[in-house]
Formats: C-alpha cells, sequence, structure tokens
C-alpha cells in the first residue's frame, strides 16, 4: 500500500483524533523496538543494570493484538523479536490504532517451556483480525495474530527494558 492510499484509508474503526494522535507518538517511539535494529550482547554494557520501581495500579480491561508462542527460556528474547513486528506491521495494514507500548504476557511458566503472548494494545476492540495469510504463519494454528482483550483489575506493574538475562531481577524485586 502506498503512503497516500494509507492515509487515505485511516483506521478502519473510525478512531477520534486523539487516538490518531496517539497512534502516531507510538509509531514514531516504537517502531524501531518492534524490530527494525537489534543490539548485539557484546555491546551492552553497563548501563543494562536496572533498577525497578513497584507500582499498584487498577486497570480497565484492554483490546490487544497478540501471537502466541510456546517456547524455550532461551528462545523468549527471539520470539519475541520476531513476533513483535508481524503484530506491528498487521496493526498497520489493518488500520488498527496502536494504544500503548509493546508487551509479553506470560500465560504459563514451567520448568522448560513457557507459553508467550507478545502483544500490542489496540485502540478499539471492535473488529475480528483474522488469521494472516502471509508466509511466517506457522502450521497448526500457531503464530496467527489474534485480537484479545487484556483483563482489568488490580496490578503491581514495574517496567524491564534490559536484557532479557536479567529479566528475572524484575520479578525478585
Amino acid at each position: 500500500m502506498t503512503p497516500s492510499a494509507y492515509r487515505e484509508r485511516g483506521f478502519v474503526d473510525g478512531v477520534n483524533a486523539e487516538n490518531a494522535r496517539d497512534h502516531a507518538a507510538l509509531v514514531n517511539r516504537i517502531g524501531p523496538c518492534v524490530g527494525l535494529h537489534h543490539i548485539s550482547e557484546k555491546v551492552r554494557t553497563e548501563k543494562d543494570k536496572m533498577t525497578y520501581s513497584i507500582t499498584k495500579k487498577e486497570l480497565s480491561p484492554q483490546p490487544v493484538l497478540v501471537v502466541r508462542r510456546r517456547v524455550k527460556r532461551s528462545e523468549i528474547a527471539s520470539t519475541i523479536a520476531e513476533v513483535l513486528p508481524r503484530v506491528f506491521l498487521y496493526a498497520q495494514q489493518k488500520g488498527i490504532a496502536l494504544a500503548g507500548s509493546p508487551f509479553t504476557r506470560y500465560v504459563e511458566v514451567g520448568a522448560g517451556m513457557l507459553t508467550i503472548e507478545p502483544g500490542m494494545r489496540v485502540a478499539a476492540s471492535g473488529q475480528t483480525p483474522v488469521s494472516i495469510d502471509l508466509a511466517w504463519t506457522q502450521t497448526s494454528g500457531e503464530g496467527e495474530v489474534v485480537s484479545d482483550t487484556l483483563p482489568g483489575g488490580p496490578v503491581a506493574a514495574t517496567m524491564h527494558a534490559g536484557p532479557y538475562d536479567k529479566l528475572p531481577d524484575a520479578y525478585r524485586d
């Protein structure tokens, strides 16, 4: 789709001006982190040390687009790096307004395998995305972008923006 056709089409749910501004700001801010570049582990320095602040919040239910994958712990980073660009592209192609930073939901955590759902928050839930018909879908229905809702309620929240091998520190704090 050409840029002018993309602008002319707009969002499929006719989002308001505030949602459109939020979407544009998110695209500019998170586009690079959704897979347009990666930092080698060799490049990481002491700046990767994290400090965590934990806050209590009350969240409203949030519509999202996700891809569910069952992976080994060693595959978390590569899976997120593979999936988020697909979700991002899917939202752009379907005219779905983004409404928040990328996230990964850890659905099931086992000793050897985890079920994760990398995804993006979206502004509207009035549409039901269909399976992606592009070459990246996996067999058995896995790997498809689907709409879902993050449940609302009380949460304890922290943000981890460092290397994945330091992720357990976020849980420990």
